[in-house]
């Protein structure tokens, strides 16, 4: 087991003073343009969940019936860019709304 147990822990650490954040349970996912938030995916691939990176409450995002590999924000800070797969199927890209 890791130091820190059997989930994976998304942490942010800022390279302007080496401060270490930790965002939550969740594959890191990507962090906005806005630097506000960061999209952590749950261990299962399903759920997806936005975490203020200064502190609050996270934000579910709608649960949909793909498996997701990795999730980044298009530029314009309203859309996902995910690579994703439906049950039995091959992976895609997919676009989303936030």
């Amino acid at each position: 087991c890791p130091a820190a147990g059997a989930r994976p822990l998304a942490y942010l650490r800022r390279t302007s003073n080496g401060s270490v954040t930790r965002l939550g349970e969740g594959l890191a996912g990507a962090l906005s343009p806005d630097h506000r938030f960061a999209l952590l995916i749950a261990e299962d691939h399903r759920h997806r969940r936005l975490v203020p990176v200064a502190g609050g409450k996270p934000t579910s995002l709608p649960e949909s019936n793909l498996s997701y590999q990795w999730v980044k924000y298009l530029p314009d800070g309203l859309r996902l860019l995910a690579l994703a797969n439906q049950p039995n199927q091959g992976l895609r890209l997919y676009v989303q709304g936030l």
